[in-house]
């Protein structure tokens, strides 16, 4: 079950995973725990590609312009398409200083940093990348 409140104060509480997030507009643009800004897609690569119950901010959808707004929404649509869910598997691959790169659930493949990295085999494509983030799926 999840239930989302007004713009101004959203609530998102999966009864099922045990799961509550809270957002406040105005305590995000007062930005106490600040992501850095020139790494956000590289969250959302992280966020919108492994198991768990993922949030976007709304500023960021909305009001951080078209760019940002659109590579969010190609990593929403390949979670859908691809299945992935809270309970997906993953086999990380890499995790150095410069690159991160997994497997979740078997159809999709990401790479975060900036080595160079790709997964092997004819059955991957690119579905999507961005600045030092990529994702495949099969």
């Amino acid at each position: 079950m999840q239930i989302m409140c007004p713009e101004q104060f959203q609530m998102v509480l999966n009864l099922d995973c045990g799961f509550c997030f809270a957002n406040s507009k105005f305590y995000l643009m007062e930005a106490h725990w600040p992501f850095p800004s020139d790494h956000i897609m590289e969250g959302y690569a992280y966020i919108l590609t492994h198991p768990g119950i993922p949030s976007v901010f709304y500023d960021h959808f909305y009001e951080w312009g078209e760019s940002i707004h659109n590579q969010i929404v190609k990593l929403m649509d390949i979670r859908r398409r691809q299945d992935i869910h809270s309970r997906s598997s993953i086999r990380i691959l890499e995790a150095q200083p410069n690159l991160y790169s997994a497997i979740i659930g078997e159809k999709v493949c990401m790479k975060l940093g900036d080595g160079s990295w790709c997964p092997s085999g004819r059955e991957w494509t690119l579905a999507t990348s961005g600045h030092r983030y990529a994702v495949w799926k099969k």
